[in-house]
């Protein structure tokens, strides 16, 4: 019976990945047509393009995406959201679920990839963190779109986070950027994605994964010198929450292979 289970699991963990590349693709293509527009539409149309995309997903995968709404988020304001990173559906999952005209910060290497490299750029920020040279761009890159009133979207943890705890150590960046833009960080969480595809594997089972958008974390008045009480702060909050709401802690469970 186990040997079934397994057997049956990855040709539905095959058809998941093989129909959300699919769907990626769709949504890229979707993109690269708007890449005339001004940002800030181009970058609302990419959001419902991708809410439609991930809905139809979900009807044929049985992997549901929602978000749960910060009661004090102010749809009209610039934001540095600041959340955790578990796996590939991330991505996807932030920009179907966060209501905002924003940018995700990802990696430079992305550019590397002919054409697909250069359509991920119009919705993202690429950073190049081997060098110090490309960290700077990258912080100019940052500061210039909150300026525009593009709000940011960081991993604080830099990578997947492949340990059993709730979170990893946080960078500096997002930080350093919020409190200089004086702009609020708002906190997020990606909830019971571990058990809907565990990190490093190409497994999959069919869930609800949740966005959770927490508090804003106001900047107005803070410096230089308070980045790492804010960082303490945030990674506070958000290990606080994750313990209350994931589902992976409050069963005790472990991450499987």
């Amino acid at each position: 019976m186990k040997r079934l289970g397994n057997f049956i699991n990855a040709i539905y963990s095959f058809y998941v990945f093989g129909t959300y590349f699919f769907f990626m693709t769709a949504i890229l293509i979707f993109t690269a047509g708007t890449v005339w527009l001004p940002e800030k539409i181009r970058l609302i149309g990419f959001y419902r393009f991708s809410r439609l995309m991930t809905g139809m997903w979900g009807l044929i995968t049985g992997v549901w995406m929602s978000v749960i709404h910060a009661k004090k988020r102010d749809p009209k304001q610039t934001y540095v959201f600041v959340g955790n990173h578990l796996n590939i559906f991330d991505i996807l999952m932030i920009g179907t679920l966060i209501p905002h005209p924003m940018r995700v910060v990802v990696k430079r290497e992305f550019l590397k990839v002919p054409i697909l490299g250069f359509i991920i750029s119009l919705v993202t920020i690429m950073i190049d963190r081997t060098t110090k040279r490309g960290r700077a761009q990258g912080m100019k890159d940052m500061s210039s779109c909150l300026k525009r009133g593009i709000s940011i979207t960081v991993f604080a943890e830099g990578t997947r986070n492949r340990t059993g705890e709730p979170l990893k150590k946080f960078h500096d960046g997002a930080f350093v950027m919020a409190i200089q833009s004086q702009k609020p960080i708002m906190p997020f969480l990606l909830i019971n994605t571990r058990q809907i595809q565990p990190v490093d594997t190409f497994r999959a089972r069919p869930g609800h994964g949740r966005l959770m958008l927490l508090d804003p974390i106001p900047t107005e008045g803070l410096k230089d010198s308070d980045v790492q009480a804010l960082k303490a702060k945030v990674h506070d909050i958000m290990e606080a929450a994750i313990l209350e709401h994931e589902p992976y802690f409050q069963q005790g469970a472990k991450i499987t292979a």
